[in-house]
């Protein structure tokens, strides 16, 4: 993150974290075949992995698991705007394309658990939650709203427009009151 931060992500090659790093590039293409874009999707992953803790916590404690997931998300999307770092990996094309490759298949195993946690939540709470679409495709969905919404924050600018973007058209899709 160093690399990026003193740089920018634009500027930022494996040769600059190499350098930076006292290894040989060679040896840093092989920790990231994918190069410059796997890179960025590690850091990602780890920024997630650190969120994590707190995503649980507001999921668990909040009153109804729709609660919970309008919480955690809109935490999600507002810290991963306030680093810029985060902020402009999530813009390079080449991160975005990669997150939904086998590169970024940490990031989805934690969106996988994200929604798992809402999901046991909601079964907790008495709420309806898709069961026609393979939790894998819906923790997919959820990464790329949380990615969309954190890059581009047009119409949803604010934390209350974040969460109320995410109650009035995302979450209704996918969790609910049970009928």
């Amino acid at each position: 993150m160093a690399c990026f931060a003193e740089h920018g992500v634009a500027e930022t090659s494996l040769e600059t974290v190499a350098v930076a790093g006292g290894v040989h590039r060679v040896t840093l293409h092989r920790l990231f075949p994918g190069g410059r874009a796997e890179l960025m999707v590690e850091v990602l992953n780890r920024r997630a992995s650190e969120l994590a803790v707190e995503v649980a916590k507001r999921v668990r404690r909040a009153p109804t698991a729709t609660a919970g997931a309008a919480s955690a998300a809109t935490y999600v999307v507002m810290q991963a705007r306030r680093d810029p770092i985060l902020a402009e990996i999530m813009a390079a094309p080449e991160a975005q394309e990669a997150v939904v490759t086998s590169v970024g298949a940490p990031l989805r195993t934690l969106m996988g658990e994200m929604w798992a946690l809402i999901e046991e939540r909601a079964r907790e709470t008495g709420e309806w939650t898709r069961h026609d679409v393979a939790p894998a495709a819906l923790a997919d969905h959820w990464g790329r709203v949380l990615l969309s919404l954190a890059d581009n924050p047009t119409g949803a600018a604010t934390q209350a427009q974040v969460r109320r973007y995410l109650e009035t058209f995302v979450l209704p899709a996918v969790i609910r009151p049970e009928p």
